[in-house]
């Protein structure tokens, strides 16, 4: 299988903005599950993309579903990370 070509900017954003809600539901259940590593590595991920269309408030809700998890596991890499992220884009909300 090959990925996609998105040959313009315009298709690219068109694409990111078609699978957003895809994209962070596959973060809450990767969190719900467990998989706090990957969680947290699509979060920073999806943030660049949520934050960089001013998806602020999405961005952040899923954030405090990945920090959740980070905490109920007591996983401090994915807590930092998640932390670090969350206040990044947080300084944009206020």
């Amino acid at each position: 299988m090959l990925p996609e070509r998105l040959p313009s900017e315009a298709e690219l954003q068109a694409w990111a903005q078609a699978n957003q809600q895809v994209e962070l539901q596959a973060i809450a259940q990767a969190a719900a599950a467990g998989y706090i590593t990957r969680a947290w590595q699509m979060f920073f991920g999806q943030a660049w993309s949520l934050g960089g269309q001013g998806y602020w408030a999405d961005c952040l809700a899923i954030g405090q579903v990945v920090l959740a998890a980070a905490e109920a596991a007591g996983d401090q890499v994915a807590l930092g990370w998640t932390h670090a992220t969350i206040g990044r884009y947080g300084t944009f909300t206020g």
